[in-house]
């Protein structure tokens, strides 16, 4: 037996379609695959942020009742801006307290952009923590003939995007009919 057919018989290879197939099929399945873990990653560092949120704010809450007594005798009347200064923002590790960014687009969870926090972006106050959490409060004001008692509202990774209802934002206006 000569040397050539020797080695002929010894030496198994993959075609090149072969090659490019395996690779197809592997590239499919890590399509499918990717956006369920990433999705996965995302609603996880959610989870964690919005945790560590509820921490701190019982956390601030359980250390002004220290101070002001049960909760049921905190003065609600206050603006809230006066409110959070008062009773919460002594108690929660802040690096800056400015005034909302006008320019920062929120949206709501089905995609739309939301134009019910303008008024936080006219005079709110943005306090943003160490852990980069920004907590919004909007100043009183009256609109047609209904007047905002409160409007405040929760960013867990500050103005870094997406900004939208339910995914890193939460907010909350409450009016009151003057009639």
């Amino acid at each position: 037996m000569s040397v050539t057919k020797k080695l002929k018989s010894k030496i198994f290879a993959y075609t090149l379609s072969e090659v490019i197939l395996a690779l197809l099929i592997a590239g499919i399945i890590i399509m499918i695959i990717l956006p369920v873990l990433y999705n996965d990653i995302n609603k996880r560092i959610t989870v964690v942020s919005l945790k560590k949120v509820y921490s701190e704010m019982t956390q601030a809450v359980n250390r002004s009742k220290l101070i002001y007594g049960d909760v049921s005798s905190w003065n609600f009347d206050l603006p809230l801006n006066d409110f959070f200064n008062l009773y919460l923002c002594p108690y929660i590790k802040t690096t800056e307290n400015t005034i909302a960014q006008s320019g920062v687009k929120y949206y709501q969870s089905c995609g739309k952009e939301e134009t019910g926090l303008r008024v936080m972006g006219k005079n709110g106050i943005v306090y943003t923590t160490t852990s980069g959490v920004q907590f919004f409060t909007g100043p009183e004001e009256t609109k047609s003939n209904a007047h905002m008692t409160r409007c405040y509202g929760v960013d867990i990774n500050g103005y870094k995007g997406p900004n939208r209802y339910g995914r890193d934002f939460c907010g909350r206006a409450q009016f009151q009919g003057d009639g």
